[in-house]
C-alpha cells in the first residue's frame, strides 16, 4: 500500500477513488490491507482490463471495480468517496484542471486527495522525460513542475496540506518490483498475453529510474484536502 495513504485512516466501509492505477497493485493492496472499497478509473482500456481480471483472482474482488475514464469530461460522482489516490497518475492527463475539479467534487467534505508525481522544474527535464516516456507510451506525455501542480490544485479548490520529495524511496520500490518481476519471468509465471504491455511499462520506468539517479527529475508525494 502506498506509504502516503497510511495517514488516511482507512478502514472497511472506507471509500477510494483512484485515478489511472495502472495493473491494479495499489488498489489491490488498499483493499487487501484495510478493507476499504477502491474505484478505479483509467485512461487506457488495456491496463484497466488487466487490472479488472487480475483482481477477480484475489480474495478481495468484490471491493474493487476499474473503468476506463473519458478525461475529456471526467466525471466521478458528487461527494461519493471519502479520499482520492493519484500515484504517476497526472502524468498521461491531457488537462490538469478539469480532472482536478472532478476529484475535487468526487470527495465528500474534508476528503483527501494524495497525488504521488513525478515533476520536473526545467526545460531539459521536460525533453528528457518526453523522450523517455514518450519512447514507450502510445500517448503524447507531460510533465508538471511542483509549483504548477500545487497551484492546480489550489485552482481546483483544493487546500494543500504538504508537499515532500520521495525520489529516494520511490527508486526503492522500482528496484524491489523489478526484481519480484524478474523471479516471475524466471519460473514463467507471467501472462503471454501481457507480455508486451509489462515490457513496455517497465521500459518506461527504467527511463524515469535513470533520469531520477540523473537529478533531472524529481518525485513528490502532496496531500490536499477538499475544503
Amino acid at each position: 500500500m502506498p506509504d502516503a495513504t497510511k495517514d488516511l485512516g482507512l478502514a472497511k466501509g472506507s471509500t477510494i477513488l483512484e485515478f489511472e492505477p495502472g495493473l491494479g497493485g495499489a488498489s489491490r493492496a488498499i483493499a487487501r490491507e484495510t478493507g476499504a472499497t477502491v474505484k478505479a478509473y483509467a485512461l487506457g482500456c488495456a491496463l484497466a482490463a488487466r487490472a479488472g481480471e487480475v483482481a477477480t483472482q484475489t480474495s478481495h474482488a468484490a471491493a474493487l471495480t476499474f473503468e476506463t475514464l473519458d478525461p475529456s469530461a471526467p466525471a466521478f460522482g458528487e461527494a461519493a468517496f471519502d479520499h482520492a489516490l493519484a500515484v504517476h497518475g497526472l502524468t498521461d492527463a491531457p488537462s490538469l484542471e478539469p480532472l482536478l475539479t472532478a476529484v475535487h467534487g468526487a470527495l465528500k467534505p474534508k476528503g483527501k486527495l494524495i497525488v504521488a508525481q513525478i515533476v520536473g522544474d526545467s526545460a531539459t527535464a521536460k525533453d528528457a522525460a518526453h523522450v523517455a516516456i514518450g519512447a514507450s507510451r502510445a500517448a503524447p506525455a507531460s510533465l508538471v513542475t511542483a509549483d504548477a501542480l500545487k497551484d492546480a490544485l489550489t485552482k481546483a479548490g483544493f487546500a494543500v496540506a504538504s508537499t515532500q520529495s520521495s525520489k529516494a524511496a520511490l527508486r526503492a520500490r522500482l528496484a524491489q518490483t523489478w526484481a519480484h518481476l524478474a523471479e516471475r519471468l524466471r519460473r514463467d509465471e507471467v501472462d503471454a498475453r501481457y507480455g508486451a504491455m509489462i515490457l513496455a511499462e517497465c521500459t518506461h520506468w527504467v527511463r524515469i529510474d535513470a533520469l531520477l539517479a540523473q537529478g533531472t527529475l524529481d518525485y513528490f508525494v502532496i496531500a490536499a484536502e477538499r475544503g
